[in-house]
């Protein structure tokens, strides 16, 4: 008995030791947390080359799939030189489709004849089949090289990686998450991507709002301590639900609905990454934990790979409770801390706030300088008459037909010159029927938004000419009053200018000033399917700094189809899939003749005015409801109706006796019920969210110029913006304000804007 009993004590103890274990394991960031499998070992290398071992001005010419197979390693321009961009895009493409003409000759049966052809069947192994060649010329991929990129990603991390790590290791998660953000957005604080996902953790604002603060005068997206508290919940839900981390992490790229779907078919992660062939399982979310691999020891053992660098000083600061709003200038007063050491403090902050549009929010913790549980220079306690009852609010103005911005402001109490300020009008004070004009307060303080450099810009863009003739190219400069053409040879002969009045144009494009490059014509092979509409999330790609990204799909309909979110989770899933992907593509550019003739009644495109119909219509009451009628606009959803009224999306549906899945379309008719908002309040609170889209973005991209794309069959609005454009389908609208995204038509041609980011100080 007493033997019996021994026994049962040492399996009880063994048992509990068990279960500590699995207690502490998530705590503990050990290798058996983040396995390295043999089908990702030349991945996590291939990232590991990526991120160590060249610049930016190198990249590899590499096979999709296995990745331990590099063509070659490319010379590319630096990425501050004039039109680096398309240079390095067509230097790219030239050199992939070098081997993929080889590989298809390979495939087709040919020996190989010379000594690259050679090299280059040797790369593929033993006797590939036909198969594998065909298979290797479709996946000859393009990826930029980071090195120096990683490097000042290092630096930057040290500001909050300690702190971050202490998050993490509260949640009971491996600290060595903390790593993630250098495959995310490279450590950098103010990252946004074009599709409008924010900060460090890339976090678009579906997901972000399941977490965390985010309107118009708050994104905690930005915050590095807030969006870690944010990123440590969701990491820990996909964990929980998807059993280890190699496939928890692969869902934070792909979503955890859909993982889960890959586990359910194959099982393990080394099953999925070999063997599943999901629709949106692209190269990012195959790639992403190899990615994650790859960062993680670089930037653990940085000194091997860069040297004895050294990392930026841990931020420190205290926090002050706010009870009410509070304009940040009082508080900039009270406290003696300049208002740019607070907006470095309280990067969650939106500019509207340091504007003096927006009070700081009511219960906002305000970050002062300071350590070690140091108090600010002055009391803490605040003054009453520092604080507002109330949040400012923001006016805007429907321009009307027939409307002229002098009347507008007469008719608000407002200067004229403020009106031009605020939205960014020149002296002629053109408005279009269909912007909506900020109206400034009668005491506001104009502080225009950052603008690119106006002056006249060069954009050179080569034109291949068939039957052996000589390569030339044109530069297109954009000036106040006129558009100068000049054609020259590659002998750099003098160039004869030939002046194309603005009339030439799109107006809006010719009031750029900024060069413009116009997409060739292509085969009018052209039908255009309705827009998609299986989704309704805000869409969202992760920034650009990992370079690794290639688009797969579109994660959310913007509102071109205009549906409703299938669900919390799903759609979380589908931005975060196709939110971390990107596209690398290479148009072919032609003449500024080839305009059409259509595109010249676009209206003039302001960055600082959003467009649409954000007015509700036919306000009446219906058995003592007050109702009325909105048309969807882009981006809109009925997950955003129904928390802009504070109402369920189902409430909403059997208003309209919409089925449940029923998509609504861009323009489309819907009834809404004001039970719980007033009708000022929901246009207030649609126009800011359309007005912080727009704001975010032009904070960081500027307009260089502009190019044509003529629809092909097939093409769907949503793939065109994800995988062709690289662009979020608003600002495809705003330059085609004529077009009717629901049913576009047999060969027509959309203008599509040249992006550049800023570089940000």
């Amino acid at each position: 008995m007493m033997k019996y009993r021994f026994s049962l004590l040492v399996a009880f103890a063994v048992t509990l030791i068990l279960c500590c274990q699995a207690m502490n394991a998530l705590a503990t960031a050990g290798s058996d947390h983040f396995p390295v499998c043999d089908a990702m070992k030349a991945n996590v290398e291939f990232w590991k080359t990526v991120y160590a071992k060249y610049p930016t001005t190198k990249g590899l010419i590499h096979d999709n799939r296995d990745l331990s197979i590099i063509y070659e390693v490319i010379d590319l321009a630096p990425e501050d030189r004039n039109g680096s961009r398309e240079i390095n895009r067509e230097r790219a493409d030239r050199v992939k489709e070098k081997y993929a003409r080889i590989l298809r000759s390979l495939a087709s049966g040919q020996p190989p004849q010379t000594d690259e052809e050679k090299r280059v069947l040797a790369l593929l192994g033993l006797s590939p089949s036909s198969a594998r060649l065909a298979g290797a010329a479709e996946g000859v991929r393009f990826q930029l090289c980071l090195k120096d990129r990683f490097k000042e990603g290092l630096v930057r991390s040290g500001s909050y990686l300690g702190e971050i790590k202490k998050i993490f290791k509260k949640y009971d998660l491996p600290e060595d998450l903390a790593y993630l953000p250098h495959v995310e957005s490279s450590y950098n604080y103010k990252a946004y991507s074009k599709f409008g996902a924010a900060g460090i953790w890339q976090f678009t604002q579906a997901t972000g709002k399941r977490y965390m603060n985010i309107d118009y005068a708050l994104d905690e997206r930005r915050d590095p301590i807030r969006a870690t508290h944010a990123a440590a919940r969701f990491l820990k839900e996909n964990y929980q639900r998807l059993g280890s981390w190699p496939l928890a992490l692969t869902a934070y790229n792909h979503g955890p609905s859909g993982v889960m779907r890959a586990k359910n078919q194959l099982g393990s992660y080394e099953n999925i990454l070999k063997n599943y062939g999901g629709q949106n399982f692209g190269f990012a979310s195959r790639n992403f934990y190899s990615e994650f691999i790859a960062a993680r020891e670089v930037a653990k053992n940085y000194r091997s790979y860069f040297g004895d660098i050294a990392l930026n000083d841990p931020v420190s600061f205290i926090e002050v409770d706010l009870p009410k709003y509070a304009p940040v200038k009082e508080l900039s007063r009270h406290f003696q801390v300049d208002l740019a050491t607070l907006g470095e403090l309280n990067p969650a902050l939106r500019p509207p706030v340091f504007e003096g549009r927006k009070h700081v929010p009511k219960g906002y913790k305000l970050r002062l300088p300071g350590k070690n549980g140091e108090m600010a220079k002055t009391a803490p306690v605040l003054p009453d008459k520092i604080f507002a009852d109330k949040q400012q609010r923001s006016h805007f103005y429907q321009v009307r037909k027939g409307d002229s911005a002098g009347a507008i402001a007469k008719k608000h109490g407002i200067k004229l010159v403020d009106l031009l300020a605020a939205n960014g009008l020149d002296g002629k004070a053109k408005v279009y029927a269909g912007q909506n004009l900020r109206l400034p307060a009668v005491e506001e303080k104009i502080i225009p938004l950052a603008k690119a450099d106006a002056a006249g810009t060069e954009n050179v863009a080569p034109l291949k000419e068939s039957g052996g003739k000589k390569e030339t190219r044109e530069i297109v400069t954009i000036t106040a009053g006129a558009v100068k053409k000049v054609v020259s040879s590659p002998k750099k002969e003098p160039a004869v200018p030939e002046i194309l009045t603005a009339e030439a144009l799109p107006a809006k494009v010719a009031d750029f000033k900024k060069p413009l490059t116009a997409q060739g014509k292509k085969k009018e092979k052209t039908v255009v399917a309705q827009v998609a509409s299986e989704t309704a999330v805000d869409a969202g790609l992760a920034a650009k700094d990992g370079g690794s990204r290639e688009n797969e799909e579109e994660p959310a309909a913007t509102a071109a189809a205009g549906t409703e979110t299938p669900g919390a989770e799903e759609a979380a899933d589908l931005e975060e899939k196709g939110a971390k992907e990107e596209n690398v593509r290479v148009e072919q550019a032609s003449t500024v003749e080839e305009l059409p003739n259509a595109a010249l009644k676009e209206q003039e495109f302001n960055p600082e005015v959003v467009t649409g119909n954000l007015l509700i219509e036919d306000v009446r009451t219906e058995k003592g409801r007050a109702v009325g009628f909105i048309r969807v606009e882009v981006g809109e959803t009925l997950g955003h109706y129904a928390e802009w009224l504070k109402t369920p999306s189902g409430s909403i549906r059997r208003l309209n006796g919409f089925r449940s899945g029923q998509a609504i379309n861009l323009g489309q008719r819907v009834k809404i019920e004001f039970a719980k908002v007033s009708r000022e309040d929901f246009e207030e609170t649609r126009y800011e969210f359309h007005k912080e889209i727009e704001e975010d973005f032009f904070a960081v991209y500027r307009i260089e110029g502009a190019r044509l794309y003529r629809i092909k069959q097939d093409d769907n609005i949503w793939r065109l913006c994800q995988d062709e454009f690289e662009l979020p389908f608003w600002l495809i609208r705003k330059f085609n304000t004529a077009h009717d995204f629901n049913n576009l038509k047999l060969g027509e041609q959309l203008i599509i804007p040249v992006v550049k980011e800023i570089e940000q100080r």
